[in-house]
């Protein structure tokens, strides 16, 4: 059965927080959500005349990436998700958890330096 507040969030997030307008690129970010929450957002965003872009992340396989992760491979996900970041007019990201502690085992000098890398990332999205 579908949870009618989910689409109220939508909503709120697609014509209030983010003001979607007519050929905006959305960026939406789910992670470790049901996938009917990015179904409501893509509707709610196309509905506002934007162009949904999707993007699903699993805490479990980001935990496995980030635990034999390297400093090139993060430049270049940090590079792509740069460019990514520059062409798009709005950023949701709406975020769950399964499980709070799936990355407490990540070597704190993996955790840094994946930090350090994707940090150009968000401060774009905040600037």
């Amino acid at each position: 059965m579908h949870d009618p507040r989910i689409d109220a969030l939508s909503r709120q997030l697609v014509r209030y927080s983010t003001k979607v307008k007519k050929g905006d690129l959305v960026w939406i970010d789910l992670f470790d959500v049901p996938n009917t929450v990015g179904q409501s957002l893509v509707r709610e965003v196309v509905a506002a005349g934007g162009m949904p872009m999707v993007r699903i992340n699993d805490a479990v396989l980001t935990r496995e990436q980030m635990m034999h992760a390297t400093e090139k491979q993060y430049d270049i996900i940090a590079e792509n998700n740069l460019a990514l970041m520059k062409q798009t007019d709005c950023y949701i990201a709406v975020r769950g958890s399964h499980n709070i502690t799936e990355a407490a085992d990540v070597p704190p000098e993996q955790m840094k330096m994946v930090m350090a890398k994707l940090r150009p990332v968000q401060n774009e999205r905040v600037n």
